[in-house]
């Protein structure tokens, strides 16, 4: 046998297993982070966001996101959303309980090679998936962390071409798997809006209060975004504690809309459902000078553009003078001549979006 071709089979071989190391070191060279963002809190139901990102961006495989919770404090989670649902390329999410205290995020690629969901780079993160509990105890923290044993257990993450191997966690500790670990502070049992005569009068109660600062009232219309229009401290404690606060700024016929931003010592805020009230009323208006002559001026207040209506009748019922145009936002005064008209009793109507409003009048020589 040639020596110098056993030589070169040496060479050919250590070249092919420094390129096969080389190909390996690529294909796992992807690594991976996950967080939790709490999304809502209500005061019975607890809602999660598993969020992800890479070292580089890749497309999401089959994979299982395993973490623990705290089950004094909350139930097993139930699926709320993901964007990776619905198909074609992956089957409905579903979550899983596989052990008490454990709960697992489940994904199951069935689409071609690169047609994953794209998972971002660093420092962007994005939704996988959020989860929703029912919540136990108010009184207690979540404890929120992520159940990882260097990608060969519980959390596993592969990429869209679904091939081994499994991509890692680029630490396993806090630096990049992080927890979350919260008081789930507020137990809302009532939140009213109320009309009273010219105002609208809100109530709430709460029967827990850890770790809460203070509640900011919020209202809006259907013109404008909720804007802060009162704050509360917290009271405290873990039993029943009441509120009150009267909204004086309202006008009649105009819908308003409330809810409560809860805000925790540490920052963080839930948002109440939303409650509604009206003051009912007529479409404000002012007539003058009463008795009139020559002119009668009709003053009509509008909360937002809008068509109206004016219309006067005489004592009889007849119709004798009709009116349509546009208000602006604000204070409109329409001029009416009465020249010619015969004295005595008239009535005028003006008809809004808002509602509508009566007035009589004496027409004098």
């Amino acid at each position: 046998m040639n020596s110098n071709r056993i030589i070169t089979l040496h060479v050919d071989k250590f070249i092919i297993a420094i390129l096969f190391f080389s190909f390996l070191t690529k294909i796992t060279s992807q690594s991976f982070c996950l967080r939790f963002v709490q999304v809502s809190n209500n005061g019975t139901e607890f809602v999660l966001e598993l969020q992800m990102q890479g070292s580089s961006t890749f497309g999401l495989g089959s994979s299982n996101f395993q973490f623990g919770f705290n089950t004094a404090a909350l139930s097993n989670p139930t699926f709320d959303s993901s964007p990776l649902a619905p198909p074609p390329f992956y089957d409905m999410p579903t979550v899983t309980s596989p052990a008490s205290g454990q709960a697992s995020l489940n994904i199951n690629y069935n689409g071609s090679s690169g047609s994953g969901y794209n998972i971002s780079a660093d420092p962007d993160w994005v939704n996988i998936g959020r989860v929703k509990f029912g919540i136990i105890n108010a009184n207690l923290s979540t404890n929120l962390t992520w159940s990882y044993n260097g990608g060969t257990t519980e959390t596993v993450v592969f990429k869209d071409n679904n091939l081994p191997p499994q991509i890692l966690a680029t630490n396993n500790g806090s630096t990049c798997l992080f927890p979350l670990n919260v008081a789930l502070p507020v137990e809302l049992t009532l939140f009213l809006a109320m009309p009273k005569f010219t105002q609208i009068y809100l109530e709430w109660q709460s029967e827990s209060e850890t770790n809460l600062s203070h509640y900011q009232l919020q209202r809006s219309t259907a013109q404008t975004p909720f804007q802060d229009i009162a704050s509360l401290p917290a009271q405290g404690g873990n039993f029943q504690q009441s509120y009150s606060y009267t909204d004086k700024n309202v006008l009649p016929n105009t819908t308003y809309y409330y809810r409560l931003k809860m805000v925790d010592n540490d920052g963080q805020f839930e948002y109440s459902p939303i409650r509604s009230a009206r003051i009912a009323g007529d479409t404000p208006i002012k007539i003058y000078p009463n008795p009139a002559s020559n002119e009668l001026n009709v003053e009509v207040h509008a909360n937002a553009e809008g068509p109206a209506t004016f219309e006067v009748r005489n004592h009889a019922g007849g119709k004798i003078y009709l009116q349509e145009l546009e208000l602006l936002e604000g204070t409109n005064t329409l001029p009416i001549h009465l020249e010619g008209w015969p004295a005595g009793v008239y009535f005028i109507k003006v008809k809004t979006e808002a509602g509508t409003t009566t007035e009589k009048f004496l027409k004098t020589n």
